[in-house]
């Protein structure tokens, strides 16, 4: 799958976080954590790729933080300040 695919992903896991927890501001390391539950993890190599298991797959981004900032230029996440995100979805 895509980075927009992990993106999706992520975008939803943050949603059901934020009704379970009643909270819509996020650090870096808390998206991270929401990322690694959703088997979303950062791939060292230049490309993208899907890796399968026979009962879990797993989404390899390049690079997290990039990911990140493209939810935030796309308007899903804002951010608040160094390494805080605001979930603006909800």
């Amino acid at each position: 799958m895509s980075q927009r695919g992990a993106a999706k992903r992520l975008v939803n896991a943050l949603h059901a976080y934020a009704q379970r927890t009643n909270q819509t501001q996020f650090d870096l390391q808390t998206l991270r954590s929401v990322a690694a539950q959703m088997n979303i993890k950062l791939k060292r190599e230049k490309k993208i790729s899907k890796m399968r298991s026979p009962s879990v797959d797993v989404f390899q981004v390049m690079d997290f933080e990039g990911l990140v900032s493209s939810l935030n230029e796309q308007g899903f996440l804002l951010k608040k300040g160094a390494k805080l995100y605001q979930l603006q979805t909800v």
